[in-house]
């Protein structure tokens, strides 16, 4: 009779393991505590984040995730991952969140789950000063995609945008809602993608005649030694596809993992955290 018992137990056992091992992933994830967290950026888009000779990563997304983890009492590692690749991998468990400044957007949406922004400023452009783009002003403005009072702005810029831009390239990364913004708004005008940023090379060269980035990569990058020659044009937009500003990605069922960064976050942009990492790399607040 007790090997009766025995057996039934190792069986009970057996088979509350064997369920586990098939519960849904929402499950799993919702009993995980996180106390360990793996998080991925390209580590090739500076001042967001960058590659030093040594090999180790820094830049503004590092050091808010350090901030962040240090605020979770997390133990985090911080691994490089091209870009192209980024989302499947994260979703594929190579890695738990994606801090990269990436842009949330309805799109990615679709695929991830977004904390709320960490960062904020639109896209805009750049040129070559012996180009003829150079002589439109840069308007720092910021022209909403999904606002309707900026509904006749965004018309008139358009406007003129595809009038300048007739007969130009423009070099974008591939897999970035520069992409979708041209596809979308801009479909008449010739694009060449790369997968990081070779098209910097191609401006220099005078191979494509602009590129459409963040705002905040963009004013650094004119300003670092060897890039005199570039500068800032034309007006700036957000929203919409575009997205609100640089959130966290995480996959879909991992809210717990989620709802504890944007606490995290939170408490990081009350405290002037997110304000001091700003002006260290970027020169201003980017606190959205």
């Amino acid at each position: 009779m007790k090997l009766m018992h025995l057996k039934r137990g190792t069986a009970a056992v057996l088979m509350a393991l064997c369920a586990h091992a098939f519960l849904p992933a929402q499950a799993q994830a919702q009993e995980k505590s996180w106390d360990t967290i793996r998080i991925a950026t390209e580590g090739a888009f500076p001042p967001f984040n960058l590659t030093r000779q040594d090999g180790t990563l820094d830049g503004y997304d590092v050091d808010l995730s350090n901030a962040l983890c240090e605020r979770m009492k997390a133990k985090c590692t911080i691994i490089a991952q091209p870009w192209d690749g980024i989302i499947p991998a994260l979703n594929a468990g190579k890695y738990d969140a994606i801090v990269a400044a990436m842009s949330a957007n309805p799109e990615r949406a679709k695929v991830v789950s977004f904390t709320t922004p960490y960062a904020a400023g639109g896209l805009t452009f750049i040129t070559s000063k012996d180009n003829s783009l150079a002589d439109v002003p840069y308007v720092d403005t910021l022209i909403r995609l999904d606002d309707a009072k900026d509904a006749d702005s965004l018309k008139d810029a358009l406007a003129e945008l595809n009038t300048v831009f007739a007969g130009k390239v423009a070099g974008l990364q591939a897999s970035t809602i520069a992409t979708e913004f041209f596809h979308a708004y801009l479909p008449d005008v010739e694009i060449r993608e790369y997968k990081g940023n070779e098209a910097e090379l191609d401006l220099a060269a005078g191979r494509v005649d602009l590129i459409m980035a963040s705002l905040m990569y963009l004013s650094d990058l004119v300003k670092q030694e060897g890039k005199e020659n570039l500068v800032l044009f034309g007006p700036r937009f957000g929203g919409g596809l575009l997205g609100q500003g640089a959130a966290i990605a995480v996959r879909q069922e991992d809210d717990a993992l989620r709802e504890k960064l944007d606490a995290a976050l939170e408490e990081l942009k009350a405290d002037g955290t997110v304000k001091e990492i700003s002006m260290k790399w970027f020169g201003f607040d980017v606190t959205p």
